[in-house]
């Protein structure tokens, strides 16, 4: 019996490193993209911490601003991939309005950052953005990790650093 338990646990110790080590590399295995895309990608993160910036200081009047920025940068893009990765997104922003509850431009804000959370999660962007989420919310975003050491939860000002980084790239 103690023999066939330390097998058994064996093997299990064998499978969870296994499972492990696979989803350690499925977060770090991105593709490639071309420089011109990349450089994209990046111009529409750099629009989109504008945005998650007026979240914090909640101007509603600013956040209709920056999701309208962030969304003519969506519209400008030369790289049809990117754009038709983003189309969600583009609908998304052009719904957050100062007019709208909080919640209804937090859920937005959300829907936006799962689309670029796509982006950074698929394709070789470099290491500055990472991904981040809030149990307490249900909702993720990204965040600039050399501009912002600490979790930056944009969705409840009651809990400005609740949660925890998602990926380490």
């Amino acid at each position: 019996m103690g023999k066939y338990f330390l097998t058994v646990l064996s093997i299990l110790f064998a499978v969870l490193i296994v499972d492990i080590e696979q989803a350690n590399s499925s977060q770090t295995a991105r593709e490639k993209i071309a420089e011109s895309e990349k450089k994209e990608i990046v111009e529409v993160l750099q629009g989109y911490e504008e945005l998650f910036s007026s979240f914090f200081t909640y101007d509603a009047k600013q956040v209709e601003a920056n999701a309208a920025k962030l969304a003519s940068k969506v519209n400008g893009l030369k790289s049809a991939m990117i754009k038709k990765n983003l189309k969600s997104a583009q609908e998304k922003l052009a719904e957050i309005k100062s007019v709208k509850e909080r919640d209804a431009n937090n859920q937005n804000l959300h829907l936006v950052s799962l689309s670029l959370i796509y982006l950074v999660n698929k394709y070789d962007i470099g290491s500055e953005y990472n991904v981040y989420a809030c149990p307490m919310v249900q909702k993720k975003w990204i965040q600039n990790s050399t501009k912002l050491a600490r979790v930056t939860n944009p969705y409840d000002p009651r809990m400005p650093n609740c949660g925890n980084q998602v990926t380490e790239y």
